[in-house]
C-alpha cells in the first residue's frame, strides 16, 4: 500500500515540474513545434531554400585563408632565402653521437630496454 501512495507523490511531483517547464516554453518555440508537430503528422516535408549567402561567404573565406598563407609563404622566403641550404646541411650531419654507437643499437634489442619501456 506504501508503494501505491510512493508511486502517486512522485507522478504528481514529476507532473508539477512538467507543467512549469511547460510554462517556461516562449510562444516562439511553441510555434516551431506545433508546427513540426503538425508537419510530421500529415507527412508533409517542408522544402528549404537553398543558401547562397552561406555558399558565398565560405567561398570568401576559404579564398582570404588561401591568400594570406601565399603571402606568408612569400614573405618566409624573402627574409630567409637560405633556409633551404641550411636544412639540407643540417639533415647530412648526424643528429646524436647515439646513432654512431653499434652499442646503443644492441642495448635496444635487449631485455633491458623492455623494462625501461614499460616502466
Amino acid at each position: 500500500m506504501n508503494d501505491i501512495h510512493d508511486n502517486d507523490l512522485f507522478d504528481a511531483a514529476m507532473r508539477a515540474r512538467y507543467r512549469q517547464a511547460a510554462g517556461s516554453v516562449s510562444p516562439a518555440a511553441r510555434a516551431r513545434l506545433r508546427q513540426a508537430r503538425r508537419e510530421a503528422a500529415t507527412g508533409e516535408v517542408r522544402k528549404r531554400g537553398f543558401s547562397w549567402p552561406l555558399l558565398f561567404g565560405g567561398a570568401a573565406a576559404a579564398f582570404a585563408v588561401a591568400f594570406g598563407l601565399n603571402l606568408r609563404q612569400d614573405a618566409l622566403q624573402e627574409t630567409n632565402p637560405a633556409a633551404p641550404a641550411t636544412v639540407a646541411a643540417a639533415a647530412a650531419e648526424p643528429a646524436s653521437a647515439l646513432d654512431q654507437d653499434p652499442d646503443f643499437y644492441a642495448w635496444l634489442g635487449s631485455s633491458d630496454a623492455e623494462l625501461v619501456a614499460v616502466e
